[in-house]
């Protein structure tokens, strides 16, 4: 048995090829009671919950869809049914993908705009990347493409900054300024979408980012954890272990994804080698090695499609987030870095900002450590 947010989907082909839905009026009905759910949460962890049961709701539309939705016969000819079967459930997946959580997303950062006046604004990216200057480059797009406006939206410090909460801050010429800005305009639940070129370019390169700096902090916690429970167990810890473990204490403090001004390979090779002597890993967990080294082999980094077949992330991030992941970036899914890049569809708008709005929304949970199962709590 199915909730009543499924129904039976009926679509025509438009000129152009791409599909059209000719009663979109459940899933307005729907998109507008989650807008509402995530816009007047009473906390982060209402939130989160209102974000999780979104995730959880869209598979189960997407299963409904690909049984029951009335889609017209494709254009072309195909080898066999089956290929045929693939090409309908990826073309529904995308449909639906955009149509839900792209236009949930959307008009939740509206209300963002709208009610609180700010974007978060995020720091500490310690790379040679300027990710901090793409990140803002990001805010800047989305912003005009969201609500066509002229300049960026607030912004807000972390909360670690203790700024007060009737300051809102602008960037204006690379630098971070108090400013007044108000916006107009309202968006309807489902509409006309327009594009945000720079955002949908630059998100995923920010996602795999900052999802694997977020990793590391994830398994530094790990072996935090252990050393801080031979501590409790009255056990002796050497002068090593006490020295990453009050530089992990003070990263997570100052919210860095990176320990000390020292070379990250050397921090995580040290605390491999002590947490493999004490038990806390194991030589043989390859897996786990390759990702904290970030390295496949000697000279091949890991890569984003790899990192999220690996079972070792199973372990560790919520599984509405790694499918949301997988549907997102998957090679049989999606695929949104080839087919942005490389303009896989002729009847499909990549560029458009309902997928930059949900990489955005994506970007936002992992820096905030939403997609993990576990909080890091010192």
């Amino acid at each position: 048995m199915y909730p009543k947010f499924c129904y039976i989907k009926k679509y025509k082909i438009s000129p152009t090829g791409s599909s059209i839905l000719l009663n979109p009026q459940l899933a307005n009905d729907y998109i507008a009671e989650k807008r509402d759910a995530l816009s007047f949460a009473k906390n982060e962890e209402n939130l989160l919950k209102v974000k999780l049961n979104i995730l959880r709701d869209f598979e189960q539309i997407y299963e409904y869809d690909k049984l029951y939705s009335q889609l017209p016969e494709p254009f072309g000819t195909f080898n066999s049914e089956e290929d045929k079967r693939v090409f309908l459930e990826r073309h529904l997946l995308i449909n639906d993908f955009h149509l839900y959580l792209g236009n949930i997303c959307l008009n939740y950062h509206e209300d963002l705009l709208d009610m609180k006046h700010y974007f978060p604004l995020m720091r500490n990216f310690e790379n040679i990347t300027d990710y901090e200057s793409l990140y803002n480059n990001v805010i800047e797009d989305y912003a005009r493409a969201l609500k066509n406006a002229p300049a960026p939206p607030f912004l807000i410090l972390p909360k670690s900054h203790n700024i007060p909460k009737n300051i809102k801050f602008v960037i204006q010429e690379g630098k971070i300024i108090s400013k007044d800005y108000s916006y107009q305009n309202s968006l309807n639940s489902v509409r006309s979408l327009p594009h945000a070129y720079s955002a949908t370019f630059i998100l995923p390169a920010l996602i795999e980012n900052s999802l694997i700096s977020n990793i590391d902090i994830v398994i530094q916690f790990l072996f935090y954890k252990s050393i801080q429970n031979l501590k409790n167990g009255g056990k002796n810890i050497s002068i090593e272990e006490e020295r990453l473990c009050m530089a992990f204490e003070e990263a997570i403090k100052f919210n860095n994804i990176v320990m000390e001004n020292i070379p990250k390979e050397q921090i995580y090779e040290n605390m491999w080698n002590i947490g493999c002597k004490r038990g806390f890993f194991n030589e043989k967990q390859k897996e786990l090695h390759s990702i904290f080294l970030h390295k496949l082999g000697k000279n091949k980094p890991i890569t984003l499609g790899w990192l999220l077949n690996s079972e070792y992330i199973k372990e560790i991030i919520r599984p509405e987030y790694l499918t949301l992941m997988l549907n997102l970036f998957g090679t049989k899914r999606i695929n949104i870095r080839n087919s942005i890049m490389h303009g896989y569809s002729a009847n499909f708008n990549y560029l458009s900002i309902g997928f930059a709005a949900v990489m955005l929304q994506l970007f936002w949970d992992i820096i905030d450590r939403n997609v993990f199962k576990e909080k890091i709590k010192i």
